[in-house]
């Protein structure tokens, strides 16, 4: 890695916060190289260009930038600037998203992130990250009986309950690993079907999975993504896609790409306003069957 004066992950879509993590102990525990990790939004640019400009008694330093794509947009272009001309004496390493432009230089690496790995991929992301404490191939395999992709940081939470569980893997595998990584992309799913208009596939998974949490998650979650969606879909017609794209974080991709114009602002504030309605009703010994109700009049655009 010191090899590079900077480095540059790119994902597609969100930030993998564990990954990053469990990478920038890994260096650490090396022990080659000083790491440091700077919160760039929260601190003058000075104190940052101060710190990459010079080094300790001659020794490099890995300096951890965290996600550069949800800088704002001034801040967000002057290190994208300044990092593309970065020679060092330091290494510099961020993530950006694809959307982010960023032109890489000869002694820069880009190293591409994907947001969700196959059983090959595990097995290298174990034997890079578990040197001290090796998980059993056989517990691998569990993992990926019925799920051929898992999502990156779910893999990461994976290791470590595999290191911790040992034996006990099969149990764990048998009772939890399906509350762990089927339920983050079917709730995924069914946002998206959801505002997609798509009734037929909506319905159909949410018999499946309405029952995994309580009714008071739904009314949660759903509030949350009502009242994204409604900024969203309002900042977009404004053309203010600078803020748009904040605010759209944790909503479908189908939705931010294309979905969010099959949409009004005034409709999806009437939805929250429903789903604020129901959480009173559960609240006061309502029946859950109202959401049902819901999902039904939000379909019909009643």
């Amino acid at each position: 890695m010191s090899q590079h004066s900077v480095i540059a992950f790119k994902g597609a879509n969100s930030y993998p916060l564990l990954f990053f993590s469990l990478l920038c102990s890994r260096f650490k525990e090396s022990g080659s190289t000083m790491v440091e990790i700077i919160d760039v939004s929260g601190q003058e640019n000075s104190h940052t260009l101060a710190a990459l400009q010079t080094s300790f008694l001659g020794m490099p330093t890995f300096y951890w930038l965290k996600n550069l794509s949800e800088l704002d947009e001034k801040k967000r272009t002057f290190w994208i600037h300044y990092l593309s001309s970065y020679q060092g004496p330091n290494t510099v390493a961020f993530f950006i998203n694809e959307a982010t432009s960023f032109q890489v230089k000869h002694d820069h690496l880009e190293v591409s992130i994907s947001d969700v790995i196959d059983q090959q991929s595990f097995i290298n992301l174990t034997s890079f990250f578990c040197v001290k404490t090796p998980i059993a191939s056989a517990s691998i395999k569990r993992i990926f009986v019925h799920h051929d992709t898992i999502p990156l940081d779910t893999a990461c939470l994976l290791m470590q309950y595999a290191i911790v569980l040992g034996g006990n893997m099969d149990l764990f595998v048998c009772q939890w690993l399906d509350k762990i990584v089927t339920p983050e992309r079917s709730l995924f799913t069914l946002s998206a079907a959801l505002f997609a208009k798509k009734s037929e596939p909506f319905f159909k998974l949410w018999s499946g999975i309405h029952d995994d949490y309580a009714d008071v998650f739904w009314v949660a979650f759903w509030s949350e993504q009502l009242w994204r969606a409604h900024h969203f879909v309002a900042l977009s017609q404004l053309k203010q896609f600078e803020q748009a794209k904040k605010i759209g974080a944790r909503l479908p991709f189908s939705f931010l790409q294309r979905d969010w114009k099959l949409h009004k602002p005034e409709r999806l504030k009437a939805a929250h306003d429903a789903i604020y309605a129901i959480d009173c009703s559960l609240k006061n010994g309502g029946s859950a069957i109202s959401l049902d109700l819901f999902y039904s009049k939000f379909f019909a655009q009643k």
